[in-house]
């Protein structure tokens, strides 16, 4: 299969092996009633021609899981993937204790990098686009705490992000009010078209609001605002001139949206939070699913002066096997992924004006993501025992 590591399916699989050729040769070769050679010969030769047959036959399916096996050793410590394995929790408190003992761990996760090529196969992908546009229905989405509005296609979900990035509450304060600035009739009209009745959007008018993204925009924190707000002189008017020239790129735009699509997808790259939780907190007598309770997680983004933040929240509940959905869960674990991408301010040419464009800046940590793990809070309440 040319992997990393084998899958746990794969080693049931070698091991149901190994003891029923045991099973079939142990008698024999006690009894002196054939050699090692004819035992290999005879027995074992069939039995790794049918496991040939059993990797061939859905290798597909076996490379994947070797390669979630891979991620999993790569991202998770040893002693603390075998502790949760072999550990049998006594109750709900136990479980607490022990993840409190160990959060360290399980709140700094270093998942892989995330491959741009991935991101593009995901992006250009009709079946995985079409999956992924309706995980993204399913999640919350969030701009400096602004909410999105509901997008059915990749093409909407560009424009409400431009929308999003290019509105007046992300426009960083400098302690003095600006002055509203002025959308052009085509931008105006594409926002008009998506905001109109059955949230249609116009294909052409989300084209030209895609096209003419360049707003002025700057957000940061309060921090950064009140530097910026105690600034001072000519050279502080010109800082701020220049903050208001700057434009995020339509690229970088597209990139984010990407990304997007990746953290809300349940399977592949964007799934890693659920395998994660299922290998520390699953086994054979437990099962774990999203949480059903309420709508899906929240995609939050927190978008800063040379960063942008994309967080992916989500919950997912442990329940006994088998499973039934009229009982609670016996715990709920809450995820957080999350990764930076760095921006840089480029000058570049729009007609006879020069201004400031904000691109992603690619540095040593690009593409890193990190995961913590966090179980839901618990209240202790007092055990009342009645002679009854």
């Amino acid at each position: 299969l040319a992997v990393e590591a084998i899958g746990q399916d794969l080693l049931s699989a070698i091991g149901r092996l190994a003891s029923e050729y045991e099973h079939q040769t142990s008698f024999a070769s006690l009894a002196f009633l054939s050699s090692p050679e004819d035992s290999a010969l005879a027995k074992l030769t069939p039995l790794v021609l049918s496991y040939v047959e059993y990797l061939q036959g859905d290798w597909e399916n076996h490379v994947a899981t070797c390669e979630l096996e891979s991620m999993l050793c790569r991202a998770l410590d040893p002693e603390i993937r075998k502790m949760f394995k072999m550990i049998e929790f006594q109750s709900i408190g136990h479980l607490l204790d022990v993840c409190h003992q160990h959060r360290e761990d399980l709140q700094n996760i270093m998942l892989p990098k995330t491959e741009e090529e991935d991101i593009e196969k995901q992006a250009s992908d009709p079946k995985l686009l079409k999956q992924a546009m309706k995980d993204v229905g399913r999640e919350k989405i969030t701009v400096n705490g602004r909410s999105l509005p509901p997008a059915k296609t990749l093409r909407e979900l560009i424009f409400v992000l431009t929308e999003a990035l290019n509105s007046k509450p992300l426009t960083l304060s400098h302690g003095k009010k600006k002055r509203k600035s002025k959308r052009s009739k085509k931008q105006a009209a594409a926002a008009a078209a998506f905001r109109g009745a059955n949230t249609t959007t116009d294909e052409s008018a989300v084209e030209s609001a895609t096209s003419t993204s360049e707003s002025e925009i700057s957000s940061g924190t309060e921090d950064e605002t009140g530097a910026s707000a105690s600034s001072g002189g000519d050279s502080g008017g010109r800082a701020r001139m220049a903050r208001r020239r700057s434009v995020i790129d339509t690229t970088t735009i597209e990139y984010m949206t990407r990304r997007i699509l990746v953290a809300a997808s349940r399977t592949g790259t964007g799934g890693d939070s659920y395998f994660v939780v299922r290998d520390l907190f699953g086994g054979e007598d437990v099962e774990v699913i999203p949480s059903l309770q309420g709508s899906g997680g929240t995609i939050e983004l927190i978008v800063r002066l040379a960063s942008v933040t994309i967080k992916c929240h989500g919950r997912y509940d442990v329940y006994p096997k088998p499973f039934n959905d009229k009982c609670e869960p016996l715990i709920q674990v809450h995820t957080t992924t999350e990764e930076t991408v760095s921006m840089q301010e480029v000058r570049s040419t729009d007609g006879h004006k020069t201004v400031l464009t904000l691109q992603e800046k690619m540095t040593d940590v690009t593409g890193n993501r990190s995961l913590s793990i966090r179980p839901a809070l618990y209240e202790k309440v007092a055990d009342w025992r009645t002679p009854s």
